[in-house]
């Protein structure tokens, strides 16, 4: 695995929650293969938000990976890239609409930080410094 595929692809596949890579044990070739496709898909993905949202932000950081988890993928864009043609959920929308097919995308949502989600990061940073 290690000489087919960079050092980092391999470290991700093996640190993502339910990996068939974390066992240590023999992979069918066909699992394997898998998530080789699923590595490529994820660093096209992110290259592409990159693209996408890094000049609304100025070059500053503009996403923030959330989860990984086997074929699941959870992004935030950062509020520097919610500037200029991103200031809609609906252009946000169009764009993934625009490139599901050409990024394998089967199935996405883009929606606004919940009430609960700031209550739940606001708690986590008052635990983290007390």
């Amino acid at each position: 695995v290690e000489a087919a595929f960079d050092k980092a692809a391999v470290d991700e596949l093996q640190s993502r929650p339910g990996s068939p890579l974390q066992g240590g044990g023999n992979v069918p070739l066909a699992v394997l293969a898998e998530c080789a496709i699923l590595a490529t898909r994820t660093k096209a993905f992110e290259a592409f938000l990159i693209r996408e949202f890094k000049p609304e932000a100025n070059g500053q950081p503009c996403i923030v990976s959330l989860d990984k988890a086997q074929n699941v993928l959870r992004y935030q864009v950062l509020a520097a890239a919610l500037q200029g043609r991103f200031q809609s959920l609906g252009t946000m929308f169009s764009l993934f609409q625009e490139h599901k097919k050409a990024l394998s995308v089967e199935d996405f949502q883009v929606s606004q930080t919940s009430l609960e989600q700031v209550f739940n990061k606001f708690a986590t940073s008052q635990a983290s410094q007390s």
